[in-house]
C-alpha cells in the first residue's frame, strides 16, 4: 500500500487572509480503504483518493495499488469526507452527506472505507460519403438534454474527429441518452470550392458543395433523431453515418456603420429547427472597413445573424434571421442598435444590509450562456446585453432569505423572467428576510425510509410562475430532509426515487403526471413546517421521462 501524499494537498502552510494557520496534530491517525468499479465490483488501481475535513481547510490523499487498496498516514483527528477521486476510465460522484462522512480519532487506524467509481462508456462508428468512401476530419459530437428551472438546455458532452479510415471512438462518456451529430465544415471538404467572386473564376463550372450536419441515424432534423442510450462501462459500436453532399451558399451583405471605426465579426448560427443542439454550428466572417461581409459554406436553412451581441462592453449589436432556399442571399443589411447598460438596485425587506457575496446571473431563455454581475453596496450594472428574455438567478443569499420580488422599470415581473431591450433599463430586486424551513420524511411504497430520494418543493399559489423559487433537496439514510430559504406560501412536495431525472421535476408538465404523489404544505413566515411524503418509484418515472 503506497502513500502518495503525507502532506497537505492544495493548502499552503501559511494561513490565508481570514483563515487560521494549519498546525499538524501531534496524534494523527491513519486510514485504509479500497476503490472498486461500481458495476463489476473489481478493484480500481492507480486511483488517487482525496479526503477533506468538513471545514474544508485541509486535505490528505493516497493512491490505490493493484488490489485497489489505499493507505493514508498522518491524518489529523477530525471528521472527513472522500472529496474527490481521479482514475483513468472512471468518474466519481460523491455520495450525499452524511453517508459519506467518517471520523478519525487521535492515533486511530480507520479501516473499511469503500469508494465506488463509475466506469465511463464509449461509442464508436464510421462515417462515409454517398459513395461509401471513408471521410476523415468529420466532427462527431454528443449532446444531452437537461432541464434547468423549467427550460430545456442542450449541452455538449464530448467530441472527436474521424481518422483517415473514417472511424471514430468517443471515450469518457457518462451513462445516459445522447443525441449524436456528424458535421464536416464545407471548407474542410475536398468537394468545397469557395467561389467568392464568380466572375474572377470563369473556369469553375460547378456549384459549391459541402455536407449538411447529420444526426444519428442519418437525419438532418434533430427532432427526428434517435437518442442513443449508453449503459455504464460499455462500448456501443455501430454508430455509423453516411453524409451526402449538398449545395452550399453565401450570405452577403453589409453592416451599417454606427461610428467611423466600427468593424465587427458576423456570426450565423443555425436556427432552422428551433433546437439549440445546432446553435454551436456557427459560421463567421469579418466585415471590411466599409462594413461588407461574406459568409460562405452554408447549406439551405434558416440562420440567425448577429454582430456585436455577446461581447462584454459591446456598444452596439444587430440581429436578423435569413433563410436560404436554393441560392445565395445577397444585400442583407444589418443595422446595429446602440446598447445601454442594465443597472439595478437590491434592497432587503427589513432594511438589513445586502449579503456581501451576493451575485446575479441573467440566463437567456432562448440561448445558452449568461451575463453575471456582483452586487456592490446594493447596486449592480451589466453592459452589452443582447436583447432577450432572461431568468434572474440570485446566489450568495443567506439561508433565511429569498428573492421576494422583481421590478423592471415601473413594472412588476411576476414570472421572474425579464424582457430586456436594447434600451437597457433598471431592475429592482427585493430580498425577503422571512424565509421558512421545510422538514420532512420520505417513505417508500413498503413504508421503509427512502434514502437518497430527490426532493422537489414547488410553489402552488401566486408564486407558481416563479421557476427560481422551486427548491430541491435530498434525503439522508433515514429518509429525512430539510429545505431552507422558502418564500412564505403554499407548496407541493415531491420525492423521487429516480436520481437521474435531468432536471425534469422543474417542468410543470412532467410533475403533472405525478400529482397524486405530491404532498401539500403551507410555509409560514420565519417558521418551520413538517411534511411526510411517499416516494415516486423509478418504475413510474422511467416511461414518462422517455417522452421528454
Amino acid at each position: 500500500m503506497r502513500l502518495i501524499y503525507p502532506m497537505l494537498l492544495g493548502v499552503s502552510l501559511l494561513a490565508q487572509p481570514g483563515q487560521q494557520q494549519y498546525v499538524p496534530s501531534g496524534k494523527p491517525g491513519s486510514i485504509d480503504g479500497t476503490a472498486i468499479d461500481r458495476v463489476t465490483q473489481a478493484p480500481v488501481r492507480k486511483a488517487t483518493i482525496t479526503i477533506t475535513n468538513l471545514m474544508g481547510n485541509y486535505s490528505f490523499a493516497g493512491v490505490t495499488d493493484s488490489q485497489g487498496k489505499f493507505h493514508i498516514d498522518n491524518a489529523d483527528p477530525g471528521r472527513y469526507i472522500v472529496q474527490n477521486v481521479t482514475a483513468q476510465g472512471y468518474w466519481y460522484e460523491r455520495p450525499r452527506q452524511p453517508e459519506n462522512q467518517f471520523t478519525v480519532n487521535e492515533e486511530e487506524h480507520v479501516t473499511g472505507i469503500k469508494v465506488e467509481l463509475e466506469p465511463y462508456s464509449v461509442i464508436s462508428g464510421k462515417v462515409t460519403n454517398e459513395d461509401g468512401e471513408p471521410m476523415r476530419d468529420v466532427s462527431i459530437q454528443t449532446f444531452s438534454y437537461n432541464y434547468v428551472r423549467g427550460v430545456k438546455r442542450v449541452g455538449s458532452s464530448g467530441s472527436v474527429n474521424t481518422d483517415d479510415r473514417g472511424e471514430f471512438r468517443l471515450i469518457d462518456l457518462r451513462p445516459g441518452r445522447y443525441l449524436i451529430r456528424a458535421w464536416l465544415r464545407a471548407e474542410n471538404s475536398s468537394a468545397f470550392v469557395n467561389v467568392t467572386q464568380p466572375s474572377a473564376s470563369p473556369h469553375i463550372n460547378f456549384p459549391e458543395t459541402g455536407y449538411a450536419y447529420t444526426f444519428y441515424p442519418n437525419v438532418n432534423d434533430p427532432a427526428q433523431a434517435t437518442l442513443v442510450r449508453i449503459a455504464p462501462g460499455t462500448t456501443t459500436p455501430g454508430i455509423d453515418f453516411q453524409l451526402r453532399s449538398v449545395p452550399v451558399f453565401h450570405i452577403r451583405g453589409k453592416v451599417t456603420k454606427t461610428q467611423e471605426d466600427f468593424r465587427s465579426n458576423i456570426t450565423a448560427t443555425d436556427c432552422s429547427h428551433g433546437d439549440s443542439a445546432n446553435r454551436d454550428v456557427s459560421y463567421n466572417a469579418p466585415t471590411d472597413y466599409e462594413g461588407a461581409f461574406d459568409l460562405s459554406g452554408l447549406a439551405a436553412g434558416t440562420y440567425c445573424l448577429t454582430t456585436g451581441g455577446g461581447r462584454r462592453n459591446a456598444t452596439a449589436f444587430a440581429r436578423r434571421t435569413v433563410t436560404i432556399t436554393d441560392r445565395s442571399v445577397t444585400d442583407v443589411e444589418l443595422v446595429p442598435q446602440p446598447t445601454q447598460p442594465v443597472t439595478g438596485v437590491v434592497t432587503t425587506a427589513d432594511q438589513s444590509p445586502v449579503p456581501p457575496r451576493m451575485r446575479l446571473n441573467f440566463q437567456p431563455i432562448e440561448n445558452q450562456g449568461n451575463y453575471g454581475a456582483a452586487v456592490n453596496d446594493g447596486k449592480f450594472e451589466i453592459d452589452g446585453m443582447q436583447p432577450g428574455t432572461y431568468q434572474v438567478i440570485v446566489s450568495g443569499l443567506m439561508p433565511n432569505t429569498y428573492l421576494k420580488s422583481i421590478q423592471f422599470g415601473s413594472q412588476e415581473v411576476p414570472t421572474g423572467n425579464v424582457a430586456i431591450g436594447p434600451e437597457g433599463g433598471q431592475i429592482s430586486l427585493l430580498i425577503g428576510t422571512d424565509a421558512g424551513i421545510l422538514a420532512g420524511t420520505v417513505q417508500t411504497e413498503s413504508g421503509d425510509p427512502a434514502a437518497s430520494a430527490e426532493i422537489t418543493v414547488v410553489p402552488d399559489d401566486a408564486l407558481a410562475q416563479r421557476a427560481d423559487l422551486v427548491k430541491t433537496g435530498s434525503t439522508d439514510a433515514k429518509g429525512s430532509f430539510q429545505v431552507r430559504g422558502l418564500a412564505p406560501g403554499t407548496y407541493r412536495v415531491y420525492a423521487w426515487e429516480d436520481q437521474d431525472l435531468r432536471g425534469l421535476p422543474s417542468l410543470p408538465d412532467f410533475r403533472k403526471e405525478f400529482s397524486g404523489y405530491a404532498a401539500s404544505v403551507v410555509i409560514n413566515p420565519s417558521a418551520t413546517a413538517n411534511v411526510q411524503v411517499k416516494s415516486i418509484p423509478a418504475k413510474e418515472t422511467q416511461p414518462v421521462k422517455e417522452r421528454f
